[in-house]
């Protein structure tokens, strides 16, 4: 099992090679680096990476180890106390090393976290007597499509860089599966 540092180099050498690869693809003159002639527009690249090196320095798999310090827990500075309850939740290379539910646990962790946050700032203020703006109705917001791409390259580049990550620790995609099928069938 890699160290963290090691995790956060083979990350960012995949993330580097993945770009010299998109990089050597439009000199070829397979696209144009400004359009999406090539798929990629700037935008989703920005928020992939951002994604990738979120997942690479500070919501990791070993975040299940948070108790005992690992580096994505001290890469959150004093907030890493945040991810101690998660890695009592979760048992090392437990589901929270799965291929698919594994981020989603760290995802919804966070997201819970940060809507929690929100709503006690919210209401406090609303308690405090200060005069805060209604809360806007999903429906009413404006939809725009590119919003979806965005979304989803947030999603791939956070999901890829966990299975990179995964595939450092030697957990392939079928991890726990065995397991798995072997409590369905009664053994």
């Amino acid at each position: 099992m890699a160290s963290g540092q090691t995790h956060q180099t083979i990350n960012v050498a995949a993330l580097v090679g993945a770009a010299g690869l998109v990089a050597i693809a439009v000199n070829e003159g397979w696209g144009d680096p400004w359009t999406s002639r090539v798929g990629f527009e700037w935008p989703v690249v920005v928020v992939f990476t951002a994604a990738f090196l979120f997942g690479t320095y500070l919501v990791t798999p070993d975040l299940d180890l948070a108790e005992q310090g690992v580096l994505a827990k001290r890469n959150w500075g004093r907030l890493g106390v945040i991810w101690v309850p998660y890695g009592y939740l979760f048992a090392h290379r437990g589901i929270s090393h799965g291929w698919f539910l594994g981020p989603l646990t760290r995802l919804l962790y966070l997201a819970g976290l940060v809507a929690a946050l929100a709503a006690g700032a919210y209401y406090g203020a609303q308690a405090g007597g200060l005069e805060v703006p209604p809360l806007p109705r999903l429906d009413a917001l404006p939809w725009r499509p590119t919003w979806l791409w965005w979304v989803a390259a947030g999603i791939g580049g956070f999901y890829a860089s966990q299975w990179i990550h995964l595939l450092a620790d030697g957990v392939g995609p079928l991890h726990g599966l065995r397991r798995l099928a072997g409590k369905l069938v009664g053994r």
